[in-house]
């Protein structure tokens, strides 16, 4: 259960927790989900790359933080919407959209089977 993927998968996500979601992303990017023992280690992974996405300079990667989340929706929607890393992700990137006064349809559809407020 333990080896190089999960020492890389906790680097990622102390990456996010420490603020640099570019070293995140580079973690990220050495990973592609094959040789997880436990599938929901991958995808907890992934709401730890959708959160380096969001956490881009001027919402940069807002739409690659959408994208990922859309990923993991499509595999664990009962799962996604219990996680307060993905509620906080779809919230700030709902935030910034409402800035620019238009909420796009992939994130409404993101937020909405959540069950984030729009």
């Amino acid at each position: 259960m333990f080896g190089p993927r999960t020492v890389e998968m906790a680097a990622g996500e102390i990456a996010v927790v420490q603020g640099n979601p570019g070293k995140a992303l580079t973690i990220a990017g050495r990973l592609d989900g094959k040789g997880f023992p436990v599938p929901r280690n991958y995808m907890r992974h992934r709401l730890d790359v959708a959160a380096a996405h969001a956490a881009r300079p001027r919402g940069d990667g807002d739409q690659d933080a959408v994208a990922v989340l859309t990923g993991v929706l499509e595999t664990a929607p009962e799962w996604l919407a219990q996680q307060r890393g993905a509620h906080a992700t779809v919230g700030a990137v709902l935030d910034r959209a409402r800035r620019k006064r238009a909420i796009p349809d992939d994130v409404r559809t993101l937020a909405d089977a959540m069950r984030v407020p729009v």
